[in-house]
């Protein structure tokens, strides 16, 4: 959970339903984010970055409860030295799509346990999320949080030194998830067709889902594609 150091800069506020450029200095409170510099967008905004070279040190959508923020990188790149917390004690929204590619050294989504604002969402469709040590969907460093989704599709990629999945958390879709020391899963995991897991996966103490739902439309294999050891040390609902 990261508080605003004093080199942080917010997305100013443009409207309700404004969009704002990343890299244009005039929609930020003091420049652009860099590597050094924390970027904040709190305001119901939506950033977009459609172009390589983003960068920031540590990316925060909606940090206080009656913050909302939303990052759209279509195509581009973003990189993020350290964290990227989407929704702490507020709503946040991370889409990642069309070929774009994004870095970051740590990955929280929804982090605070006992807040109902504390809600989450990241998509990776058809690009790559690479995350340099742990991901969280759904809680903060072994403490269960918020409601949290990862939503992973159409080609799309995840990789991290280790995923884990909270009670309010959920990973969806049909890409990829790669990790090292392994997926961890006390919520739900929901594959839409096949969803490949590459690394150990763990189905913890916690009763968890393992959840396929299956239309007229889609009536192809539904299922979680396992490389690693498959393990289930509590109930598995």
């Amino acid at each position: 959970m990261l508080s605003r150091p004093p080199t942080a800069v917010s997305l100013r506020r443009l409207g309700p339903t404004a969009r704002a450029v990343w890299f244009d200095p005039t929609k930020w409170s003091n420049g652009v984010p860099a590597s050094s510099k924390d970027g904040y967008i709190n305001n119901g905004v939506t950033a977009n970055i459609s172009s390589t070279g983003a960068a920031t040190c540590n990316l925060t959508l909606g940090y206080n409860a009656v913050d909302s923020g939303t990052l759209s990188v279509n195509g581009g790149s973003l990189a993020v030295t350290n964290e990227v917390e989407v929704g702490a004690y507020g709503k946040g929204k991370l889409s990642i799509t069309n070929g774009a590619t994004v870095t970051a050294g740590l990955l929280t989504i929804a982090a605070l346990h006992g807040n109902s604002d504390s809600v989450g969402t990241v998509t990776v469709d058809g690009a790559t999320f690479t995350i340099n040590t742990r991901a969280d969907v759904g809680g903060d460093n072994g403490t269960p949080g918020g409601i949290g989704l990862l939503n992973i599709t159409n080609g799309g990629s995840v990789t991290a030194s280790n995923l884990h999945v909270y009670t309010s958390g959920t990973l969806t879709g049909n890409g990829t998830v790669s990790t090292t020391n392994g997926t961890t899963v006390d919520g739900t995991l929901s594959p839409n067709w096949t969803l490949t897991i590459s690394g150990d996966l763990t189905f913890a103490n916690i009763a968890a889902t393992m959840q396929c739902s299956v239309t007229p439309a889609n009536l192809g294999s539904v299922d979680a594609e396992v490389s690693g050891q498959r393990r289930s040390t509590g109930a598995c609902r």
